[in-house]
């Protein structure tokens, strides 16, 4: 598991982009979701995942 500790991350900067940008979304083919809830539901449906951000303390929750 790879650790990202600052916001001039590329994956971090591009999550950005995708939550504030329909358009960009659409470009590249995907989503952003946030809560514990639609990633469950996502996990058990046909998305495949590219990648997958949790905070320390959520890791600590759910695993």
């Amino acid at each position: 598991m790879e650790k990202i500790t600052g916001k001039n991350n590329d994956l971090i900067k591009n999550v950005k982009k995708l939550l504030s940008s329909s358009k960009e979304r659409r470009v590249q083919g995907l989503f952003v979701l946030e809560g514990a809830r639609l990633v469950f539901d996502v996990l058990n449906s046909f998305y495949k995942i590219k990648y997958f951000l949790i905070t320390p303390a959520a890791y600590d929750k759910y695993t």
